[in-house]
């Protein structure tokens, strides 16, 4: 969740907006922040969507000088939508993270309204991420015997995350239910090789390199089958 330090500095910028600007709407959390997932030191970032009525191109100045004076760590990370480019289906994995792995935080919420990709466009979406998922994981575990600790962790931390969010993906066109959590999507599947991905993810600062691979290896058979 978002620390007071940084909540309170989301509130200025979300007064400032108000009376800086002439088409502002809402700020809206995404990710991990939003739905309490385990945020990872220095690994976890703080993703906020800031929507406005129309095109924000006569304000961005403004708003870049604001930003750049408002002291923002490196996790945090602003995208301006307007209204209509947010609630629109792209058809993309961002649609049901902008829907159900979200908060709005101040202003008007509009997550209701968020529309997703059709049953087709979901199964295109979860069936060519997890391919891609497994193609990575292969090609980054044939490294991995000669790759840093460090690199390995971070190479890893992202392929686990993608994994959890094409698995829910999944679970959504399988069941209509969207596991908002990645905590919720291994409750669901009831695989130890997604618990044990689970783990490493939210540890990751703190497992050995063996601990990684065993994990990154584990996985690799599961989303073979769940892929089929």
């Amino acid at each position: 969740m978002l620390t007071v330090t940084v909540n309170s500095k989301l509130k200025k910028l979300h007064h400032w907006l108000v009376s800086n600007t002439d088409n502002y709407i809402s700020m809206v959390a995404i990710g991990s922040i939003a739905t309490g997932d385990t945020l990872v030191d220095g690994r976890s970032d703080y993703d906020i969507v800031l929507i406005f009525s129309s095109s924000l191109e006569s304000d961005l100045d403004k708003l870049n000088h604001y930003l750049g004076t408002s002291k923002f760590t490196d996790h945090c990370f602003f995208i301006p939508f307007t209204k209509t480019d947010f609630l629109k289906s792209h058809s993309s994995s961002h649609d049901f993270s902008d829907r159900f792995r979200s908060r709005t935080l101040f202003g008007k919420d509009l997550i209701k309204e968020k529309q997703l990709p059709t049953a087709q466009e979901t199964y295109q979406i979860y069936s060519a991420g997890l391919d891609r998922e497994i193609t990575s994981i292969k090609r980054r575990l044939l490294n991995a015997s000669f790759w840093s600790e460090a690199k390995l962790r971070n190479i890893f931390s992202v392929c686990f995350k993608h994994v959890f969010m094409y698995l829910a993906i999944r679970i959504y066109y399988d069941t209509g239910y969207y596991p908002r959590t990645r905590k919720h999507v291994a409750n669901n599947l009831n695989s130890k090789a997604v618990s044990l991905a689970l783990d490493i993810l939210d540890h990751i600062n703190n497992r050995s390199t063996t601990e990684i691979i065993l994990a990154a290896k584990s996985l690799v058979p599961l989303l073979q089958k769940l892929r089929n």
